[in-house]
């Protein structure tokens, strides 16, 4: 039967379901078979826009055809956006911080470029984009951490980079390896866009 109903008022719809209103469902809701398909469709507007949504608390709203601009998949939790997929596949969780956790000695994270041509790739690119550059901002820094004897973290080496100069057309740029020792972080090496390069200016 394409409708069965047991016992325990436990539906089971067998074969293509089309659903042309709202649907309550006060209980779980399976879809099984050998490559089981669910579709929502918008079919009052041309430019399609899918919402799963959970008690206001957590969302994923799916614009297929560009009706607000730019395709993309959101999910949101406790009204907050959580992450967007755009058309370009790029990913954007905004506000926060991302942190990968391993419980093993395998990579977190690894960048892998398919390119065979003979152009850089893979590419990892920091941006500090504060369109108000000035000379000595620190663009990025990179942290080797750890815990101490004591279990208190500690950054055992640092390696910085800053702008020297951020007038247009002489920009210069500064590089510094921090390292700790003794119990205080050091600069090791300091390289400037001025061609100099000091070693040890800290010891």
């Amino acid at each position: 039967p394409a409708i069965s109903i047991d016992e325990n008022l436990k539906s089971t719809f067998s074969g293509e379901v089309t659903v042309n209103d709202t649907v309550l469902v006060n209980d779980d809701l399976s879809v099984q078979g050998a490559a089981p398909t669910f579709q929502l469709y918008d079919t009052t507007v041309t430019n399609n826009l899918t919402k799963f949504e959970y008690d206001e608390t957590f969302l994923i709203d799916i614009d297929k055809n560009n009706a607000r601009g730019s395709s993309k998949l959101e999910v949101k939790i406790d009204g907050t956006s959580a992450f967007t997929i755009d058309s370009n596949r790029d990913v954007d969780i905004p506000n926060v911080g991302l942190t990968i956790t391993t419980d093993n000695n395998s990579n977190n994270l690894t960048l892998t470029s398919t390119d065979a041509d003979a152009n850089s790739g893979p590419n990892l690119l920091l941006k500090r984009d504060n369109n108000s550059a000035a000379g000595d901002d620190v663009t990025g820094t990179i942290v080797f951490q750890a815990e101490d004897a004591g279990n208190n973290l500690t950054d055992y080496i640092a390696l910085k980079t800053l702008i020297q100069d951020a007038t247009g057309g002489s920009e210069d740029g500064r590089l510094k390896l921090e390292l700790m020792s003794g119990g205080t972080a050091r600069n090791i090496l300091d390289i400037s866009g001025s061609n100099a390069v000091v070693f040890n200016e800290d010891s």
